[in-house]
């Protein structure tokens, strides 16, 4: 896209809005079709010096979403609101934006230098070698600036992004998959760099797009996820984790023991059928329902045992994957049930396939959300 190379550095104008308003971005049934796709209905409320991740996979509409808080693709209805000013017809270049896109977008006939002073030579800044020399040091590739952008490591490319949108000092910073094109080490460097980031200016806005929920829990405050062009749920991360209300969000937060049942009563207390098991749980859903259990809620032993959990079942291990730490089982007990527990329990139990044993899962332990 032609915009690439623009929206890092030349959303810099004065700003057009109270700088003191706290929610700092509003979309309300927000919609942009593009062909046979359609982003939203959208309603969403970001504050200020907030860090939120919007979670998704390849397709989702996750791009188009920023692209529309920076002023890049218009909607087709609904409103945007940016501190509080309707801002449907306020260009890109008021909205006091930095974009960092995926591939970096950096021009490749600068140096680093040049890269990182752009936006600034636009506003006609006066102290650009400062400016660039004080977000070099801070971004830590002050080594970096006569260099050619082409010799450049990937993680070292996206510091120099990071630094050209921040060098124009914006209130609002869209990262379109940072850690995407990274090794591990350079990814966990920048993961300690935007937390940094983060802490150093309470005022600044970050939207993060991702596909990887482990990234969206070590950076995120507020987390969106989304699919076919819809948020899905949004929340703390691991509200969202703990207490998914949809079964895509499920699934793609990691969470492997998803059931489609029902909830009915037996002695007054809920229970969720599925199959031919039924769950105690607590909640007050009736009716078609589904279940999910975190992994690492499930006890395993190997005698009968005597503890606060209401479910009890007997399993036979069918699988048994090595996880580092710790050891991932599947457990049959009349539907498949995958467990986390340490190797040591693992190795103490003397589990391996076809081994018989307990199952035991607390009613609290169990989430329950409307089909």
């Amino acid at each position: 896209m032609a915009y690439h190379t623009n929206i890092t550095c030349c959303i810099h104008e004065p700003k057009a809005y109270d700088q003191e308003a706290q929610a700092l971005i509003e979309l309300k049934d927000a919609t942009k079709k593009l062909g046979n796709f359609t982003l939203g209905p959208l309603n969403v409320n970001l504050e200020k010096g907030s860090y939120s991740v919007v979670l998704g996979p390849s397709g989702a509409g996750k791009t188009l979403f920023m692209e529309i808080i920076a002023g890049l693709s218009d909607l087709d209805s609904g409103t945007i609101r940016i501190n509080g000013r309707d801002a449907l017809d306020l260009p890109p270049q008021r909205r006091s934006i930095g974009f960092c896109y995926q591939d970096y977008a950096l021009f490749p006939n600068m140096d680093v230098f040049e890269n990182i002073a752009f936006g600034l030579r636009l506003r006609k800044h006066r102290d650009i070698k400062p400016k660039v020399g004080k977000i070099a040091r801070v971004m830590g590739i002050q080594d970096l600036l006569k260099r050619d952008v082409k010799d450049l490591s990937g993680g070292e490319k996206q510091r120099v992004a990071l630094a050209r949108a921040l060098v124009i000092d914006p209130d609002i910073l869209l990262l379109d998959e940072p850690l995407s094109a990274l090794d591990k080490a350079s990814a966990l460097q920048l993961i300690k760099e935007l937390k940094r980031i983060h802490r150093s200016r309470p005022k600044l806005t970050i939207i993060h797009i991702t596909h990887d929920f482990d990234e969206a829990l070590s950076l995120a405050e507020k987390v969106l996820v989304m699919n076919n062009g819809r948020i899905l749920q949004s929340g703390e991360p691991r509200e969202v984790f703990n207490k998914p209300k949809d079964p895509f969000v499920a699934s793609f937060v990691g969470l492997k023991n998803i059931y489609k049942g029902w909830v009915g009563s037996h002695d007054g207390v809920p229970v969720f059928e599925t199959g031919d098991l039924k769950f105690r749980v607590i909640t007050d859903c009736e009716g078609d329902a589904y279940a999910t259990i975190a992994a690492h809620d499930v006890i395993i032993s190997i005698e009968p045992s005597e503890t606060s959990a209401r479910n009890h079942f007997e399993g036979i291990v069918k699988d048994m994957e090595d996880k580092g730490m710790l050891m991932e089982l599947t457990v049959d007990i009349g539907v498949d049930l995958t467990v986390t527990i340490t190797k040591e329990s693992a190795l103490r139990m003397d589990l391996h396939d076809g081994k018989r044993c307990h199952v035991l899962i607390k009613a609290t332990a169990i989430h329950v959300f409307k089909a």
